[in-house]
C-alpha cells in the first residue's frame, strides 16, 4: 500500500509538469555528483489456528542500499551501488494445546552494482531516467529446527538490468526517485547443507510491488 501511494503521488506530479515547455525541463549538468540511498524495514506477526494445532510466526526484516554516482556528460550518470540485507523469523507450532516445536530462519545478502543512467527531463522539477545495471549479490541462509539438523544454504547471483524511474526535485539539490521494474537477464547458483547444488538462469519483466524502490538522493 506504501508502494501504490507513493508511486501515485509521483504520477501526480508527472501530470502537474508535463505541460512544462521545452527550456523549462531540468538538465542534470556534466560535473555533478549524487549520493543517496534507500533503506526499508518490516515487520510481520501471523497466527494461524486450525481444530487441532496454532502456528505462530514472527519476522523481521531491513535492508539498506547505498549508491554514489558522477555525472560525466549532460544528463548521463556513471555510478556504483550496494546493498546490506538481514531477514529473521520464528514459527512455533502448539498441537492440542501443547508446544510441538519451533523453527527459526536467518538470512543476509550482499550486493554491488556498477550502473549507468540517462535521464530525459520533464518539467522544471522532473525527469524520468533509463538505468543499466550489472549486478552481483551473495545470500546466506540458516534454518534451525528442533526435529532436524541445521540447514545451511548459499547463493550467489549475477543479472544484467535495465531499470525505468522518476526522479522528482523537492529543492535545488534534494530529490525523491523511484524505480518502476525491472527488466533482467539473471543466472544464479545454491549450495545446500544437504549436498544439493541448483543452478538456473533466465530472463525477468516484473513490475510487483517487490521491485519497486523509492529513495532520496542528493546533487550537488
Amino acid at each position: 500500500m506504501k508502494h501504490v501511494l507513493l508511486f501515485t503521488l509521483l504520477l501526480g506530479a508527472v501530470a502537474l509538469q508535463a505541460q512544462d515547455s521545452e527550456n523549462d525541463k531540468r538538465t542534470i549538468p556534466k560535473g555533478t555528483w549524487n549520493i543517496g540511498g534507500d533503506f526499508s524495514f518490516g515487520f510481520h506477526d501471523q497466527e494461524s489456528t486450525n481444530e487441532a494445532s496454532t502456528s505462530n510466526l514472527d519476522r523481521y526484516l531491513f535492508s539498506f542500499s547505498p549508491r554514489i554516482g558522477y555525472v560525466f556528460a549532460d544528463n548521463w550518470m556513471l555510478g556504483l551501488k550496494a546493498g546490506y540485507g538481514f531477514s529473521k523469523s520464528d514459527n512455533e507450532r502448539i498441537e492440542n494445546g501443547e508446544f510441538t516445536g519451533e523453527t527459526e530462519n536467518k538470512g543476509e545478502s550482499i550486493s554491488v552494482a556498477p550502473y549507468i543512467r540517462r535521464y530525459f527531463g520533464v518539467g522544471k522539477n522532473l525527469l524520468f531516467n533509463l538505468q543499466g545495471e550489472l549486478g552481483y549479490s551473495a545470500s546466506w541462509s540458516e534454518n534451525i529446527s528442533g526435529s532436524s539438523e541445521r540447514a545451511t544454504s548459499t547463493s550467489d547471483r549475477f543479472n544484467v538490468s535495465i531499470r525505468p524511474g522518476i526522479t522528482f526535485f523537492v529543492s535545488n539539490k534534494l530529490a525523491l526517485e523511484s524505480s518502476l521494474g525491472v527488466l533482467e537477464y539473471y543466472a544464479t547458483k545454491s549450495d545446500q547443507s544437504n549436498g544439493f547444488d541448483n543452478t538456473s538462469s533466465g530472463v525477468n519483466l516484473s513490475l510487483d510491488p517487490s521491485s519497486l524502490f523509492f529513495g532520496l538522493s542528493y546533487y550537488f
